[in-house]
């Protein structure tokens, strides 16, 4: 098949810029990916990733979109230590009420869901980075950052890039600016004389603090990990924690919070936070363990969706991907998979494109309105847990009302429809879109029930 287009290049090579490499390799003759950072040889953490020493986990949805682009991903991440997890079975958490199997309410009742991966992010990343750069059209630029961009009258064509301390000028058919939550593109866009793009924000203000630790036992608990969730009438009602297993027989313990009650950044003030927690599992666990790293924290004080699509008029030849689109409260574990979500949307473009001899203008503009459709369901979950606390602020998302009506009328019918259960379960890991909730299906049977059809 004959590429659209020559050289792509990809700033940035976290989860986001790696799966833009990746899908980017099979439309252009050559991608060449760039990144700031010194990436190193083993599975470590790198200094440009500031969670990349805090629990990752791969939802389903992200990990079903990896496989498809690299077949033997699973079976490579299992070699390399990682271990399977089934939702709804081997991650659970604790709310006042009890042990629950779904993360976003109380559910007592366990259930086969689709399987995951737990692993340390040094080690995803590798195994991906790895697959990528064995691409025989993918050259890769580390320690190299990606400063201005070139331009032919208001079109992208290139990027200036500079290492070690020399600057030189890749030109370039398509720049994917998978940078990250402050990403290069927004001061181009001013700079070029677009402007900004508006933006939805939500005032989360969270921040958490991970230890990796050698436990006595590795099976002290239960199945794979756990979350201690807040307890809205404690004395302490924006406090979390949670203690995952990992490769290497090593434990991840974190403790996290919100509105200015901020874990501690110090070892010996962490247990003591830890029993301020509703159930003193954490603190009692981290009793047996001993730490191997020193804490780590990270503090996310907000989550903002740029509406790139509303912008009158955007430059060919530039495409903001992951992060730069959209980023929310890591908590939920939904970053990763949401870029991989918006590199399935890219594929589905590009492939047309290519089957249509079409090239590239108007690439961006068609990508933005697709982008926001396969990122409806994080954002609206990530905002509804968000806002479950009083003191959040920022921009509600009103205008999924419907789907919210109908996520709740899916939960009434769960006793009653395995149906139910799986698209639940497959919008909230991303296997599905926010759309699988208000199918002509669901739709019908809310209908026929509203009506007296069918029994409430």
């Amino acid at each position: 098949m004959t590429a659209i287009a020559k050289r792509c290049v990809v700033g940035g090579s976290g989860i986001g810029g790696l799966m833009a490499a990746r899908v980017a390799s099979e439309f252009f003759d050559e991608v060449i990916l760039l990144d700031r950072d010194n990436i190193p040889e083993s599975p470590n953490t790198r200094d440009g990733v500031p969670q990349g020493n805090h629990f990752h986990a791969i939802l389903p949805g992200g990990l079903g979109i990896m496989s498809k682009f690299f077949p033997e991903l699973k079976s490579e991440l299992l070699a390399a230590g990682a271990l399977t997890c089934a939702v709804g079975r081997d991650f659970y958490s604790y709310w006042r009420e009890g042990v629950s199997y779904s993360l976003d309410r109380y559910n007592p009742n366990s259930f086969e869901g689709p399987q995951t991966f737990i692993q340390t992010r040094g080690l995803l990343e590798h195994v991906i980075r790895r697959n990528v750069e064995s691409l025989a059209n993918i050259s890769t630029r580390y320690d190299t950052a990606m400063l201005d961009p070139l331009t032919d009258a208001n079109r992208i064509c290139g990027v200036r890039a500079a290492s070690d301390g020399r600057a030189d000028d890749i030109e370039c058919d398509l720049c994917i600016d998978a940078t990250g939550k402050a990403p290069r593109s927004i001061p181009w866009l001013e700079k070029l004389g677009f402007g900004r793009p508006d933006e939805n924000v939500i005032n989360t203000d969270f921040s958490y603090t991970s230890v990796f630790m050698k436990p006595n036992n590795w099976d002290a608990f239960d199945r794979i990990g756990f979350f201690v969730m807040r307890d809205p009438a404690g004395d302490f009602a924006n406090r979390i924690g949670g203690v995952i297993k990992l490769e290497q027989g090593l434990w991840i313990a974190f403790l996290g919070g919100r509105f200015n009650d901020y874990p501690p950044r110090e070892m010996h003030e962490f247990a003591a936070w830890a029993r301020s927690l509703h159930n003193p599992i954490v603190a009692d666990l981290i009793a047996t363990a001993t730490p191997v790293s020193a804490p780590s924290s990270f503090r996310f004080p907000r989550s903002i969706r740029r509406l790139f699509g509303r912008m009158e008029a955007f430059p060919d030849g530039l495409l903001p991907f992951g992060d730069a689109i959209l980023h929310f409260n890591p908590f939920y574990g939904q970053g990763m998979s949401s870029a991989c979500r918006q590199a399935l949307g890219l594929h589905r473009i590009l492939k047309s494109r290519q089957d249509a001899g079409r090239g590239l203008a108007g690439l961006a503009p068609e990508f933005f309105p697709v982008a926001h459709e396969e990122t409806r369901a994080p954002w609206l979950y990530a905002a509804m847990s968000d806002f479950a606390a009083p003191q959040t602020t920022g921009d509600f998302p009103n205008e999924e009302a419907e789907a919210i009506s109908m996520m709740k009328f899916l939960q009434s019918i769960v006793p009653k429809d395995a149906d139910a259960l799986r698209t639940l379960v497959g919008v909230a890991t991303l296997e599905l879109p926010l759309s699988a909730f208000t199918s002509e299906h669901w739709t019908k049977l809310r209908a026929a029930q509203t009506n007296g059809a069918l029994p409430a």
